[in-house]
């Protein structure tokens, strides 16, 4: 009987492990569909397990094993770390943060499994607070959906983590009617399917009433060189190994003004290795094109250098500048200074507003916000994801540029060094995804959007939602515990 239980609780743990695992984007075969029902074998193991020492050391056992297996980097990556010790540091971070609140959670989430409201308001908010403001490294489950067309209109409303709560909610309404089979488990059940049905009718009548796209189209070009993070370091050290760093960027972007002549030409983070940008810009000039690249810059305040896109405008003959307002923890620490003071880099007298995005800042809703608030009407993310080479890390990071486009219904793109680079529409269609780790030259079109969502509006509308929530849940706690009465089948 105890051989029985341990196979059973084996089987469990994997095929929730597995489902989970290719739920989320990933350079091998993924499919979104799996983690409407991923946590249900993990919270059947769970409460399986009487012990809750026991039950959270297999919690946290699961997530730890689930992201070593996500993330797929390399922590010791000799030809990174010995540059730049903070790579060391901020990938040991990653791989062993991110699994101890989601360990947490799920193990606190247990203690209520006939309330799968506050089940899933409890997890909706550790992504919220935990994940973005506590570790500064944004985590949710809504990343699976992003090709996932008419769900991730909701993100419209409600930004991404009202597509976590929608995911997080079925799953939990879906574990307590298999379980418990009560009568309020099945209507937990019935609203969450009714909550889909109606997320995926808003979905359909989004798309169908967008604005006219026949607008004036800007064409793109995306130069992906695919350089290696050591040749890269090289570049900042001998002149002739920066020379030729540069000149492959030169060499691809003649190639698509002499075949395609494109509007603006895009260059990924880092491109220029040094910050005396006008001296790149001479090139742009001869050619009469407007180019937006990344590039370092000094704040001559502190002295200190920032990570900085720089936009030539080519009828101007000028340089515009914005530098990086939210540095990555530990792997930027120390490297660069922060700029809060930044604009949309603007084009075409105005009529193309660039909100950009430097790496790790697509990640953070509020930053695409502000730029829209600013007027931005395209969102650009300029990355360098060379030191997670052959890591899902780098297709997970992309993906956040698509909920970007739908929370404020703005074009999206993402351009990497080494791929894959993407673009979306207002409406987080993918018009482009460039091929993984090979160099390539992409050719797309983008209609600029000045339209205006929900989101944009109550960007916090989730968490007092969710708040909410718990807040009653306690209320009637209280409430309960004074009339010295408790019903195990109350709702939330």
């Amino acid at each position: 009987m105890k051989i029985k239980n341990t196979i059973i609780n084996l089987i469990l743990f994997l095929l929730s492990l597995m489902l989970l695992y290719f739920s989320f984007p990933a350079t091998h075969w993924s499919n979104y569909l799996l983690i409407w029902i991923a946590f249900v074998p993990l919270l059947f193991l769970l409460l399986k397990i009487s012990n809750h020492k026991t039950r959270f050391l297999v919690s946290w056992f699961f997530f730890q094993l689930f992201f070593i297996l996500l993330f797929r980097i390399n922590p010791f990556n000799l030809e990174t770390c010995f540059y730049q010790p903070g790579n060391l540091w901020g990938t040991l971070f990653l791989v062993l943060s991110i699994p101890l609140p989601y360990a947490i959670v799920i193990f606190v989430m247990t203690l209520f499994s006939r309330k799968p409201l506050l089940q899933t308001a409890l997890f909706t908010l550790t992504e919220m607070i935990i994940f973005q403001h506590v570790l500064s490294y944004p985590m949710a489950a809504a990343v699976t959906q992003f090709n996932n067309l008419y769900l991730l209109q909701l993100c419209s409303i409600t930004g991404i983590y009202g597509l976590s709560f929608l995911i997080i909610f079925f799953n939990t309404s879906l574990f307590a009617s298999l379980f418990h089979r009560n009568k309020s488990s099945f209507l937990y059940l019935t609203v969450s399917l009714l909550l889909i049905t109606i997320a995926l009718g808003y979905g359909f009548l989004h798309i169908n009433s967008s604005s006219d796209q026949t607008k004036k189209t800007y064409s793109l070009a995306l130069i992906q060189p695919n350089h290696s993070w050591m040749f890269a370091i090289m570049a900042q050290q001998n002149q002739v190994i920066k020379d030729q760093y540069l000149n492959n960027y030169l060499k691809m972007t003649k190639q698509a003004i002499e075949e395609d002549q494109p509007n603006l030409v895009i260059w990924p983070e880092g491109a220029v290795k040094t910050t005396s940008a006008s001296e790149i810009a001479k090139h742009f000039k001869e050619w009469h094109q407007d180019v937006i690249f990344g590039g370092f810059s000094i704040d001559h305040k502190t002295k200190k250098i920032q990570n900085s896109i720089y936009l030539y405008s080519a009828d101007k003959d000028s340089l515009s500048l914005y530098s990086k307002e939210k540095l990555t923890p530990f792997f930027e620490s120390g490297l660069f200074n922060p700029k809060k003071d930044n604009h949309p880099l603007l084009l075409n007298n105005k009529k193309l507003s660039i909100g950009p995005l430097v790496c790790f800042e697509a990640l953070f809703s509020q930053i695409a916000r502000k730029h829209v608030a600013q007027g931005a009407n395209l969102l650009i993310c300029h990355s360098d994801d060379s030191f997670f080479r052959g890591s899902n890390l780098v297709i997970l990071h992309a993906v956040y540029m698509v909920f970007r486009a739908v929370e404020f219904s703005r074009p999206a793109v993402f351009t990497n060094n080494n791929g894959l680079s993407l673009v979306a529409d207002h409406l987080g269609r993918l018009q482009l995804i460039s091929p993984f780790e090979q160099a390539s030259l992409s050719l797309t079109a983008i209609v600029p959007n000045n339209e205006i969502t929900f989101h944009y509006f109550y960007p916090y509308l989730m968490f007092f939602i969710c708040l909410a929530l718990v807040l009653v849940f306690v209320v009637k706690e209280v409430a309960r515990g004074r009339g010295g009465q408790s019903d195990p089948n109350i709702i939330i």
